[in-house]
C-alpha cells in the first residue's frame, strides 16, 4: 500500500512513551487501518472508526500526547534543578492556556495532525478540544497543587529576595539569608559570575554549554591551555 509504516505497534508498560507512540502510529495508519477493517469485513469496528468526529478526536490525541512526551522528556537527565521542573511545569501549563484561547477562534495551528483534517474547526470540535485542555490543565494542578505559589527566586537571585519567601517557621534559614545578603564579597563573586555568564552566553553561542567555561573564567588559577590542548588527541582528516 506504499504507507510510510509495515505495521502498527502495541503499547507496552515497560516504555513509558509507548502510548503516545502507539497514537501516533495509528493516526498516520488511519487510511491504510479503515481500508484494512473494510476488506477484512469488520463491520463494529468500522463503524467505530467511522463515527462522526473520530478522525479528529484521533489526531487531537496524536497531537497531545506528542507534546506531553515532549514535556517528560525534558524532565528527564542527570544535572537539573528542581526550579527547571517548575519552569517547564510552569510553562506547559500556561501554554496549554494559550491554546484554548487560539482554539476558541479558531485556530489550529500548534495542533499540526489536527489541522492536516480540517482547516478551520467548527464548534463541534472547538468544544472538544477545549474541554479536555482544561480537564487536563486541571488535573496538572491538581497533581501539582503548590505549582502556583513555588518560586525560583530565592535561588536565582538570593541578594534581591525578600526574607518572607522563606516561611516564617524556618527561622534559621531566614537568618541566613539575611547574613548571606549583607555580605559583600559574596554579592561580588556573584555579580562576576552573572556578568561572566553574559559575556560568555553570547547570541552566537546561545547552545553552549557554559559550565566548564565559566568555572574557567571564575578561577583565580590561572589555566595552562598548552598543557591541555596537548594532551588532546587531534581529530584526524578523513
Amino acid at each position: 500500500m506504499d504507507a510510510a509504516h509495515e505495521t502498527i505497534l502495541f503499547r507496552t508498560a515497560v516504555r513509558w512513551l509507548s502510548k503516545g507512540n502507539v497514537v501516533q502510529r495509528v493516526s498516520e495508519l488511519r487510511e491504510e487501518i479503515s481500508l484494512f477493517l473494510r476488506i477484512q469485513n469488520k463491520q463494529d469496528l468500522l463503524s467505530a472508526w467511522s463515527a462522526d468526529s473520530f478522525e479528529i478526536r484521533l489526531a487531537y490525541l496524536d497531537d497531545i500526547f506528542k507534546q506531553l512526551n515532549t514535556l517528560n522528556l525534558e524532565l528527564q537527565g542527570k544535572g537539573s534543578l528542581i526550579i527547571d521542573f517548575v519552569d517547564k511545569i510552569k510553562a506547559f501549563i500556561r501554554k496549554m492556556e494559550n491554546w484554548r484561547r487560539k482554539v476558541g477562534v479558531g485556530n489550529l495551528a500548534m495542533l499540526e495532525t489536527v489541522s492536516e483534517i480540517v482547516e478551520k474547526s467548527d464548534a463541534a470540535t472547538q468544544n472538544l478540544i477545549t474541554q479536555h485542555l482544561e480537564a487536563l490543565e486541571g488535573e496538572f494542578k491538581r497533581y501539582f497543587p503548590d505549582i502556583q505559589s513555588l518560586t525560583s527566586r530565592l535561588v536565582r537571585f538570593p541578594f534581591t529576595a525578600p526574607v518572607t519567601c522563606i516561611p516564617d517557621d524556618n527561622d534559621d534559614a531566614q537568618t541566613e539569608l539575611l547574613t548571606l545578603q549583607e555580605e559583600s564579597r559574596a554579592r561580588m563573586k556573584f555579580e562576576a559570575a552573572f556578568s561572566q555568564l553574559l559575556h560568555i552566553k553570547r547570541k552566537h553561542r546561545n547552545r553552549l554549554e557554559v559550565k566548564h567555561d565559566l568555572r574557567c573564567a571564575l578561577s583565580e588559577t590561572k589555566p595552562r591551555i598548552k598543557n591541555l590542548v596537548d594532551n588532546l588527541q587531534q581529530h584526524p582528516s578523513h
